[in-house]
């Protein structure tokens, strides 16, 4: 009886060692593989996470020689260029010719009203994508125009850019205006954490 009373001790104690032994390399696993994993998680996420803070509506536009820094965030944003927008100018068509040997007829009325708007009429606009929107709120398109020559143009004008989970720029601004499933505009360090190869095709503000 001694001797099971002293050996099962033993055996017990070997066996909790065992276990110990077991779960000290088990932890030493998954401390390995934590160490890397919750980066990487919140790397793949960070845009995905963006919730606000960048800024909103009309303000997504800036008129100026760089971003605007009034809000903190260093959001990517793209360089779009400023121009004086007409509708394009189109000759008049020929006057109305009139019963033979009498000479030209007078242009019909329809003849008169078909000259173009005047220069004057022109309004400022930004490009992106081969689309035109007016710089005043809320930036509506403008159709059916063309840039015109005009002194003191083309300006320097900045689009907030959007981006997938991945880095990979979707579109900017107007065409997306707020984070939706899977797409947000992105931060420097958000970029530079996902996709570095792609952070230095943009400059940052606020």
């Amino acid at each position: 009886m001694r001797l099971i009373m002293t050996n099962a001790p033993q055996d017990k104690s070997i066996e909790q060692r065992r276990r110990v032994l077991k779960g000290a390399l088990g932890a030493s696993t998954v401390v390995t593989l934590g160490y890397g994993a919750p980066v990487a998680a919140a790397s793949l996420n960070c845009i995905a996470k963006v919730d606000g803070g960048y800024p909103a509506g009309s303000n997504q536009f800036f008129l100026g020689d760089q971003p605007p820094d009034l809000t903190p965030g260093n959001w990517a944003w793209r360089q779009v260029p400023v121009n004086m927008y007409a509708p394009p100018v189109v000759a008049a068509p020929p006057a109305t010719g009139g019963q033979p040997g009498k000479g030209k007829g007078r242009k019909k009325d329809s003849d008169e009203q078909s000259a173009p708007e005047a220069a004057s009429d022109a309004v400022e606009g930004f490009e992106v994508s081969n689309l035109v929107y007016s710089t005043t709120p809320p930036h509506d398109p403008l159709v059916g125009v063309e840039a015109q020559t005009a002194a003191g143009y083309p300006k320097v004008g900045w689009v907030l850019v959007y981006f997938d989970e991945n880095g990979e720029e979707i579109g900017t601004y107007p065409a997306y205006t707020m984070d939706g499933d899977g797409f947000a505009p992105a931060s420097e360090s958000c970029l530079n954490s996902i996709n570095p190869g792609a952070a230095g095709n943009y400059t940052y503000g606020g």
